[in-house]
């Protein structure tokens, strides 16, 4: 039970956690703030490494997991009390509580001393918030709707796309190269006589990351690769590095050669990982963003189970077949970004389009979905 419900938490406090920070960033820091999500991950995960140096599971299984669930613990009792104060205002205000919305608003204006603030004169009157005239309708509705309602609105054609190239193509295959890569690389150089290569190169990927994360936000908000580069051609790259140091896992033995293989690549995963954080997170409207990104994560696990079960038995076939896999899977994917449709720098939307609901968009209305006030 423990392990069946270990992914399913950490899955979905990886959605919403990047949700809600979306939500209260304006566009100019939301690509920076939304990386150093990844990078303060992989911090946790350089020290949950170093427990597993300390404490071998194997030998030390109790002090372990007591070590490792002692920081997610004290945050989650944090949380219980002070939860209600980071819930996103613009989902409160697409589900139609604008006087939520507005004190949440008030208490993060009151955090400012009165000097720095340049609010306009009745900015925070709940009916000065509103919507466009095209997503005012789907609000109401939505106000009502229960979680398979919700679910139904991503059958909204171009929502369905999205979710079937995000899911169904790539995420699937990044997830099971990824639980691949990292299950199965233990075994792996054991395998090939590399077994002193398995420590540093356990250290060597959460580095990597944290790398590739301050590289992604230097500059800061505005001039950073993650602001000033296309998202489409930053996730073409790291999926075309990331099948190119895969394969050279099998052209050598050597441990010090290995640790450089596993770091490179782990920096080109990282930048799919971060750079499609980003792009999953601002692509769909505010609405449905929790349940797409939950249904796109769905089929991604899908992905990392279907790992589970067949990388060990390519490996019995041939020790390399798993790294042909994942290499060619890896391409795949870099393939299937050219179906997506670039995004950088946009407003977030809010709501699903009105046709979702049998509703004709007419052009004066133009594009739906953004509370006034929140971008």
């Amino acid at each position: 039970m423990v392990m069946l419900l270990s992914p399913f938490t950490k899955d979905g406090l990886c959605c919403i956690s990047s949700c809600l920070l979306a939500e209260w960033l304006p566009v100019r820091y939301r690509g920076v703030f939304l990386v150093s999500l990844h990078g303060v991950w992989n911090i946790g995960r350089c020290g949950v490494t170093a427990v597993w140096l300390g404490y071998p599971p194997d030998e030390y299984w109790v002090e372990f997991c007591a070590a490792v669930s002692l920081f997610p613990l004290l945050v989650a009792l944090f949380l219980r009390w002070h939860v209600r104060e980071f819930e996103s205002p613009r989902w409160l205000a697409v589900n139609g509580n604008s006087e939520g919305c507005i004190a949440l608003l008030r208490l993060a204006a009151d955090s400012k001393p009165p000097k720095d603030q340049k609010l306009p004169r009745g900015w925070d009157d709940p009916a000065r918030l509103t919507l466009d005239t095209n997503s005012a309708a789907v609000t109401t509705t939505a106000s009502s709707q229960n979680w398979h309602e919700r679910l139904s609105e991503l059958m909204q054609p171009e929502l369905r796309f999205l979710v079937c190239v995000c899911g169904i193509i790539w995420t699937f295959g990044l997830f099971f190269v990824s639980q691949g890569f990292f299950y199965w690389l233990i075994t792996y150089f054991k395998k090939i006589g590399a077994g002193a290569a398995v420590s540093p190169s356990m250290m060597a990927a959460p580095i990597a990351n944290i790398v590739v994360n301050i590289a992604l936000m230097i500059g800061g908000p505005g001039r950073c690769i993650v602001d000033s580069c296309p998202r489409v051609p930053l996730l073409q790259a790291g999926f075309i590095g990331f099948a190119f140091f895969i394969s050279l896992l099998a052209a050598t033995t050597n441990k010090y050669a290995l640790v450089g293989i596993v770091f490179m690549s782990q920096i080109f995963e990282q930048i799919i990982w971060s750079v499609g954080g980003v792009y999953l997170t601002e692509a769909f409207p505010t609405a449905v963003r929790a349940s797409s990104q939950g249904a796109v994560m769905a089929f991604g696990s899908c992905g990392a189970i279907a790992s589970a079960g067949l990388v060990g038995l390519l490996m019995e076939i041939w020790v390399y077949l798993p790294i042909v896999t994942m290499a060619s899977l890896l391409c795949a994917c870099c393939l299937a970004t050219f179906l997506m449709k670039e995004i950088s720098g946009e407003a977030l939307s809010d709501c699903v389009p009105a046709r979702s609901y049998g509703a004709v968009e007419t052009p004066a209305e133009g594009r739906a979905g953004d509370v006034h006030g929140l971008r």
